[in-house]
């Protein structure tokens, strides 16, 4: 079938250094998005800072959530 897991995506890191960086990074761009989304003049621009604030918090919960179950040790994925 060649379809990919999503677990497998190059996207998720694995070293403390690097998700730190990553999450600040992401933080910087939720920040970003919110304010997009504060000063916008229009409805669509506002919701692209609002689009952008939700993916950088997924994104980096999801970050988190990978490098914590890999670091546990145990079954699970």
């Amino acid at each position: 079938d060649g379809a990919g897991s999503l677990a497998t995506l190059p996207v998720l890191v694995d070293e403390a250094t690097a998700l730190v960086v990553l999450v600040g990074l992401l933080t910087l761009l939720a920040i970003a998005g919110l304010w997009f989304a504060a000063h916008a003049s229009d409805g669509t621009v506002e919701a692209m800072g609002y689009a952008l604030f939700g993916f950088s918090l997924f994104f980096a919960f999801w970050n988190l959530k990978h490098f914590f179950d890999g670091s546990d040790g145990g079954a699970g994925g």
